[in-house]
């Protein structure tokens, strides 16, 4: 997360930036908060953003969006075309997507 700093391992190096695993959290960001979500731990990987407060969901959100729009865009056009991020309803419950593992050895589908 943001604000975390841990010990990684790199796994994939491109032209312009690397990819890596993180091993350990050394320490943790002071915007994380406890998951909600008993899925995510046994790594589901839907809900990742749920360690993090609400306020800073939102603000990577934004983050990330900008960084977008600015790859396509160019920086001022992408500074024009971003708006704010507005949050949803609530914090929870907003997710519409479910995806399944088959586990052909135990002949079970689940999370």
């Amino acid at each position: 997360f943001p604000g975390d700093t841990v010990r990684a391992r790199v796994t994939r190096r491109a032209k312009r930036h690397a990819e890596a695993e993180v091993l350990e959290v050394v320490e943790p960001s002071e915007h994380r908060v406890p998951c909600p979500c008993p899925h995510l731990a046994q790594g589901c990987g839907g809900c990742t953003a749920l360690g993090l407060r609400y306020s800073e969901q939102l603000a990577q959100k934004h983050r990330q969006m900008g960084q977008t729009l600015e790859r396509a865009l160019g920086r001022a056009a992408a500074e024009a075309a971003l708006k704010p991020t507005l949050p949803g309803g609530g914090e929870l419950g907003y997710r519409n997507k479910l995806e399944l593992r088959w586990d052909a050895g135990a002949s079970a589908l689940g999370l």
